[in-house]
């Protein structure tokens, strides 16, 4: 029976999940804009579904069908088929956000997404970098940019995010803290120069 902290480390790795915090992420994006109450809400979750909603569904079909063996697809072999689905996904929501069009920000954030879901695929070719730490990362630099350096305590919990990867034994620490450092400077740049 695993322990205490192992537990509690995959509470972490649950909750703090990339599709979590990439909804929440949206939503407090959408909830900057200055557009009506109920329209910045649909929008938040128009962008949540192309960048979380949808790569879910991947993941979940990619499980049934014994292509992945769990949500957080630890065997970095198994990574990529997943993942070019969810760029295509992200992508669809990137198309959208600037067709429509959407309020500022929301294009910004699908662009820093895509961006950052692109090149850590990339990387994850050759090394199991971190998406856990690397979206909540970028998160973290996205909501600064958004609401101010105050965001940055958010911080913290992505310390708290690689603890578990690594106590899992899913992520080095190096896996770790690359990911971290490269999700919140593609999103950081992405989403500033976006804007």
């Amino acid at each position: 029976m695993p322990d205490s902290p192992h537990r509690f480390a995959l509470a972490v790795t649950h909750v703090f999940s990339p599709a979590a915090v990439i909804t929440v992420l949206c939503l407090a994006v959408a909830a900057s804009t200055t557009d009506p109450p109920s329209v910045a809400l649909a929008w938040g979750l128009i962008c949540a579904l192309f960048t979380a909603g949808i790569p879910m569904t991947v993941i979940w079909l990619h499980m049934r069908r014994g292509r992945v063996t769990d949500v957080h697809i630890r065997e970095r072999a198994s990574r990529l088929r997943p993942l070019l689905a969810m760029i295509v996904s992200v992508s669809a929501g990137v198309a959208l956000t600037l067709w429509w069009p959407a309020p500022p920000p929301m294009p910004a954030l699908t662009l820093a997404l895509c961006a950052g879901l692109v090149t850590t695929t990339a990387v994850t070719a050759l090394w199991k970098m971190s998406f856990h730490t690397g979206v909540s990362a970028g998160a973290v630099a996205v909501l600064a940019a958004v609401y101010g350096w105050w965001a940055s305590v958010g911080l913290a919990v992505v310390a708290l995010i690689g603890w578990s990867r690594v106590r899992l034994r899913d992520h080095t620490v190096a896996q770790t803290v690359a990911g971290a450092a490269w999700g919140a400077l593609v999103a950081g740049i992405v989403f500033t120069a976006s804007r």
